[in-house]
């Protein structure tokens, strides 16, 4: 699941931009960016501890990638780096520690890769 999240995040054309248009113009259902930041949002509260840390990155990944501006995303990550259990959920609390850090900066590195 990490690899095809990682894939999604470096090839552009896999995802349409909106629900109206994008970059898939055929009939065949796809899926947008939005689609998978909700899926994303709802695994963050899965009982799995490596689906919950797979979840908080790939929402950090596509934040700093500029892929996603979902305000509810962000609220959602926000709450999950406040209610992170330091023993239990220590590597999710330490991804958003550094998430956050490097969000805040005005101009993030272009060359950032999602890998």
């Amino acid at each position: 699941m990490t690899a095809l999240l990682d894939i999604m995040l470096v090839h552009d054309s896999i995802l349409n931009e909106s629900k109206n248009g994008g970059a898939n113009t055929t009939s065949e259902a796809s899926m947008t960016t939005e689609d998978v930041v909700m899926i994303l949002c709802n695994l963050l509260h899965d009982e799995d501890l490596d689906l919950r840390s797979l979840a908080t990155e790939g929402l950090a990944k596509l934040f700093l990638l500029g892929r996603s501006k979902e305000p509810y995303a962000m609220a959602k990550l926000i709450v999950k780096h406040i209610m992170a259990s330091p023993t239990e959920e220590s590597v999710i609390a330490q991804s958003l520690a550094v998430f956050f850090a490097a969000y805040r900066n005005e101009e993030v590195p272009k060359n950032i890769r999602a890998y």
